[in-house]
């Protein structure tokens, strides 16, 4: 599987160098061709080639803990439900996921990107391992709160909500993302701005202060999972987050890049005040949930990291020719990539 997924991302990644220079009905059908093969990669997988892949296997056929199965998101339940009554195996739930998966997020990121073919390079290095390989769960409600967002910025305010709860119910953590109800698309002034790249420091003061948010989360809001999180991180069960992590640096880096060069890059995406309003938060969430450790603290964060591939690629317009920045990015997300499947075939399995 390492392999094909590494095929298929140079594919992308000579996509994402080449797309200036493509009419737009070749590059829409080259477009549709690589998210098919982004389909078949987790469609086709087997339970071993991933981490969670097994535990996939035992909810669907429903060998779990009374416990775990009515914590499992009614989505999840019921599609295996369906698919075991007309006796297919774990295979077509991955299947199932993956088209769900790369259909929504694939649709929304040539809409929503003024460079596509590189915002999928980008989405492909990361977190397409991540979202559609590893955590089929939580991809489908990533893809979601995608569409809620873009439903969002176009003011279709009641139709984001209701795909927040669709979302939900493909992973019940993509409820926090109802803060999208303090914040908005309108041009971020220099004040804004400060505020946002102050999230960095702050979160990292309070990293280092090993400040328990959670102490402050009423038990009624946070529900069984949060408590079953709680109870572990008090008895000494989670392991800590590090901060020699460098994913965390390069977003923290491509964050603060983006609120610097905004005056030059906004104009080339209009979703760029919200998109940068939500990193923000994927970051600060992620480091103050720390205490509680890598589950809820990257859970949380990563539904919020959809965003990251459209905010490198507007950076894209900072430096010129267009050509040479473009392949600083691919070249950078090459390494992500590498150091990913590092982490997946060497410390996840």
């Amino acid at each position: 599987m390492t392999l094909l997924y590494f095929i298929i991302f140079f594919v992308c990644c000579i996509f994402a160098l080449t797309e200036n220079y493509l009419k737009d009905r070749d590059k829409k059908i080259i477009y549709v061709i690589l998210c098919g093969l982004l389909i078949l990669l987790p469609a086709t997988k087997s339970v071993i080639d991933t981490p969670d892949a097994e535990n996939y296997e035992t909810m669907f056929y429903g060998r779990n803990s009374k416990i775990l199965q009515e914590l499992t998101e009614p989505t999840f339940t019921q599609i295996s439900s369906f698919l075991n009554r007309y006796g297919f195996s774990v295979s077509a739930l991955f299947a199932v996921y993956a088209l769900i998966n790369i259909a929504v997020k694939g649709s929304l990121i040539y809409r929503m990107s003024p460079m596509p073919a590189l915002t999928l390079c980008i989405y492909v290095s990361y977190l397409y391992i991540l979202h559609d390989l590893i955590q089929i769960r939580a991809g489908a409600a990533v893809a979601f709160i995608l569409f809620s967002i873009f439903l969002y910025c176009e003011r279709k305010r009641i139709w984001a909500f209701v795909f927040i709860g669709v979302a939900t119910l493909f992973h019940y953590s993509a409820i926090i993302l109802f803060v999208i109800v303090f914040l908005d698309n309108k041009y971020l002034s220099t004040r804004g701005r400060w505020i946002l790249a102050s999230v960095v420091p702050i979160g990292l003061l309070l990293f280092l202060l090993r400040f328990d948010i959670l102490s402050l989360i009423p038990s009624f809001m946070g529900g069984e999972k949060l408590e079953i999180y709680k109870d572990m991180s008090e008895e000494g069960k989670m392991d800590e987050i590090s901060l020699v992590n460098p994913i965390l640096w390069i977003k923290c880096s491509v964050y603060l890049l983006a609120i610097y060069f905004y005056d030059v890059i906004k104009e080339r995406n209009k979703y760029l005040p919200i998109f940068l309003k939500l990193m923000g938060v994927s970051i600060f969430v992620y480091l103050i949930f720390a205490k509680m450790n890598a589950v809820i603290a990257n859970r949380f964060s990563e539904l919020f990291c959809i965003v990251e591939p459209f905010i490198l690629t507007s950076l894209a317009n900072v430096a010129r020719p267009l050509w040479l920045s473009q392949l600083m990015i691919v070249v950078l997300n090459l390494m992500v990539a590498g150091w990913c499947v590092f982490v997946l075939e060497y410390i996840l399995t």
